[in-house]
């Protein structure tokens, strides 16, 4: 979680007749024509037109927030989507209607992904659940919302960070790849404050460079999974985050069936210099 906020109209009668030897000298009628339309019947309706699904040069779906005003969710159809802005590029996928994005312009180095259920206001709180990728991310000052001045800055300074760090519980540390980057994984949870006077939480990491953010773990937060991965060319780690908020961050409930579920997504990621 962050603590900055980081959709025949008429049918026309026809009438036919077929030629012939008459039966007998009696004539037949003519049909009498249709009465015309009148009135506003008369009109019909425009088609709909669909509105055009935004891509990407690669014909690949883009979900795009505005970078004015407030945060908003761009909600998200089942299927592959690619980001913009996001360096290195992503390309996802969910499984069903319901999800969201936030991919703005003005936050190149952050990404999120709502599934149904969640928020932003959730996000916010540690209460939802969320997938959250962060371009470069740094082990992170206590109380300073800056990057540390202990710790290297780097990915072997985040990961040591966060497995020497007293007031989370880490488990699970192993070797992990996503998305053609490879790195390691590991589950936190919250176990003591780092007593800052804005709140109850435990800070983790900040984000630099074209990532921005000061990202961390309260008591509202069941657990968390995090992905360090290298990235060709930064010696920061590219983190993946995901959330599992208490008591039902999202429709897919808590614990391993969200994260079976989250799993998944991160499972379809593909980065791309």
């Amino acid at each position: 979680m962050s603590w900055l906020a980081s959709t025949c109209a008429a049918a026309l009668l026809v009438a036919g007749c077929s030629g012939g030897p008459a039966a007998t000298a009696t004539s037949v009628p003519a049909a009498s024509p249709a009465p015309a339309a009148t009135g506003m019947g008369a009109t019909t309706a425009p088609s709909p037109t669909a509105t055009p699904v935004p891509t990407n040069e690669a014909g690949l779906r883009t979900c795009v927030s505005s970078s004015q005003g407030a945060e908003k969710v761009c909600p998200l159809e089942a299927g592959t989507y690619a980001t913009e802005f996001l360096m290195p590029a992503l390309t996802y996928t969910v499984p069903s209607a319901g999800w969201g994005s936030l991919n703005r312009e003005v936050s190149p180095g952050n990404f999120h992904l709502f599934p149904p259920g969640s928020s932003m206001a959730g996000f916010n709180t540690g209460s939802g659940d969320v997938i959250t990728v962060i371009a470069s991310g740094v082990p992170p000052g206590t109380c300073t919302g800056a990057p540390s001045t202990t710790f290297p800055g780097t990915f072997a300074g985040l990961l040591e960070f966060l497995t020497t760090n007293p007031h989370i519980t880490v488990s699970g540390v192993k070797n992990a790849s996503v998305g053609g980057l490879d790195g390691k994984v590991l589950d936190i949870a919250f176990a003591k404050t780092d007593g800052c006077s804005d709140g109850v939480y435990v800070d983790l990491y900040v984000g630099v460079g074209r990532s921005h953010g000061q990202f961390g773990i309260p008591p509202a937060t069941a657990s968390m999974r995090l992905f360090l991965l290298h990235v060709a060319g930064n010696d920061k780690a590219l983190v993946i985050e995901i959330d599992d908020g208490k008591g039902g961050g999202s429709d897919y409930g808590d614990g391993d069936e969200w994260y079976k579920v989250a799993q998944g997504v991160v499972d379809s990621f593909v980065f791309t210099p």
